[in-house]
């Protein structure tokens, strides 16, 4: 059984969709630290054609709070909107595309974890990805292990024999460790396969999810997702 686990995304890149469609269960880290400038909050789409972050504030608090103790601020999604609106106006599933923003942009919680886990959940729906996806709080608290220990733990709560893993992995675990304790370890090589994108001379990989759902059909991104391979 693949157990895959990460910290819930802003509207991550189809990478982190193709590692969750990879996976028997996806964990989604909820209570893990908060770390500010980086993919909890914000992502990238084109703008005029060039790769921009497009940013959902998040309110001030303890820098050491976990992610399911941040708030963003009110009308956090109107960046994205905006966004959508003006550079994907022509797209050809923008219609379908907003509609799904219209109905995430009324789920009444600013919880920083909460909303992005339901939006995941969302998309897989709308992409038809079906993984089961549960939050790393309702399964396990944890103490002042190491990362690789709390991995094992949660690999093993779940009741799996192989832990799959986002590229960026590679520089945190061990697969000798990992054999130790009899889980398989292996990491996803996304494949980004380049598609048509809204006024762009050239294709700009690994960008927002909702990049790829403006411009594909959902039968063309689940054969993107099934084109990933995961290896040691």
């Amino acid at each position: 059984m693949r157990v895959a686990a990460n910290q819930p995304y802003l509207f991550p890149y189809l990478g982190y969709f193709q590692l969750i469609a990879g996976a028997d269960v996806f964990v989604a880290y909820d209570s893990m630290q908060y770390v500010s400038r980086s993919w909890i909050n914000r992502n990238r789409l084109l703008i005029q054609g060039n790769d921009r972050l497009i940013t959902s504030p998040v309110e001030k608090a303890n820098r050491f709070s976990p992610i399911n103790e941040r708030f963003y601020v009110d009308m956090f999604l109107q960046p994205w909107m905006n966004a959508l609106k003006f550079n994907y106006a022509r797209a050809p599933h923008f219609n379908a595309v907003m509609k799904l923003m219209e109905m995430l942009q009324n789920i009444p919680t600013r919880n920083v974890a909460e909303f992005n886990i339901l939006s995941i959940k969302a998309i897989c729906q709308y992409i038809g990805v079906q993984t089961p996806l549960v939050k790393l709080s309702e399964r396990l608290e944890f103490g002042p292990e190491d990362k690789c220990e709390k991995t094992i733990t949660v690999v093993n709560t779940c009741g799996g024999d192989t832990y799959i893993n986002l590229p960026g992995g590679r520089a945190l675990y061990n697969h000798e460790y990992f054999n130790n304790h009899n889980i398989k370890l292996l990491f996803l090589n996304p494949a980004l396969t380049p598609y048509t994108q809204q006024r762009a001379h050239v294709f700009h990989p690994a960008l927002s999810i909702l990049d790829v759902m403006m411009n594909c059909s959902t039968a063309e991104i689940r054969r993107m997702l099934v084109n990933a391979t995961f290896t040691d």
